[in-house]
């Protein structure tokens, strides 16, 4: 059974018939199987999801782990941050959602907008903060509630 054959049954059993059940035509004199009749939507669906293959491989990496910290270096505003959330458009584009450190308000940035960083950033770091460990003591906080989340 090849792959046309294999949808077509599943659409032949979709729209509630039995795909083994003999079907007759109005012109056609030998019966034939009834998935017969849905080659032709078979294909149509196999090209969009081969189309639809080539776009975006199967597994792509994201630039960006939730906990992790960036940046945001582009455009007026640079601020810091952590990754709380990633997800994909509807259009299947990536988002991050990352929250903004010491303020606490979130951004959604596409990853092009973000750059990794390794530690805490120094133009945010404690010193330059109001209170002194503010940055340090909400960066945990966030780092924390995200492992709760992930055990959950």
């Amino acid at each position: 059974m090849d792959q046309v054959e294999k949808v077509a049954r599943a659409i032949c059993q979709a729209e509630g018939f039995d795909p083994d059940k003999d079907w007759r035509g109005q012109k056609e004199t030998e019966p034939y199987a009834a998935w017969k009749v849905y080659t032709t939507a078979a294909k149509a669906a196999l090209a969009v999801m081969a189309e639809q293959a080539e776009e975006e491989p199967k597994s792509v990496a994201w630039e960006f782990v939730i906990g992790q910290f960036v940046e945001k270096f582009t455009g007026e505003v640079i601020w810091h941050g952590i990754v709380v959330a990633r997800y994909k458009t509807t259009s299947g584009k990536r988002r991050y959602v990352a929250e903004v450190l010491p303020q606490g308000f979130q951004m959604i940035v596409a990853p092009e907008q973000l750059r990794r960083l390794d530690d805490l950033p120094s133009s945010a770091s404690p010193e330059t903060q109001s209170d002194g460990f503010e940055f340090q003591r909400r960066a945990e906080g966030i780092i924390a509630r995200l492992k709760r989340r992930s055990r959950t």
